[in-house]
């Protein structure tokens, strides 16, 4: 009966994913720009993330971003005049070491960033439980 017990607490434990989390850290500068910091806390599960980020009818400079990655990740990055979107990934969809991965920065004049959105998914596509702190 005890094995029972411990193979069901076992097989429950390897089917949680833990959290990450995306920290977004804004500063303003004396020239009007706003630099925005984006710092990705991984579970060291993380095989695959996309983050959007509402900002409307602004300059946007995305060049500050992806110098820190890990160097197996590349980071592609958009912005439509609505919304940024960033994707970051891999081609042997192995996950992001554990801890704080640098994303890098944001630079946005004639607006402020809204609302920020993350999506995280592990090696087999399944998504991982996220939350974004800062916006």
């Amino acid at each position: 009966m005890k094995n029972v017990i411990l193979t069901a607490a076992l097989l429950a434990t390897t089917s949680i994913s833990f959290a990450d989390d995306l920290v977004v850290t804004a500063s303003n500068s004396a020239k009007g720009a706003n630099t925005t910091s984006l710092d990705l806390i991984s579970s060291g599960s993380a095989a695959g993330v996309q983050i959007n980020i509402a900002v409307v009818g602004a300059k946007v400079d995305l060049s500050g971003l992806s110098k820190s990655l890990p160097s197996n990740f590349s980071l592609q990055s958009n912005y439509d005049g609505k919304e940024i979107v960033l994707l970051i990934a891999n081609d042997d969809n192995s996950p992001m070491k554990k801890g704080q991965i640098s994303l890098g920065t944001i630079r946005v004049s004639g607006a402020t960033l809204g609302a920020a959105k993350l999506i995280v998914v592990d090696a087999k596509g399944e998504p991982i439980s996220s939350v974004v702190h800062g916006n």
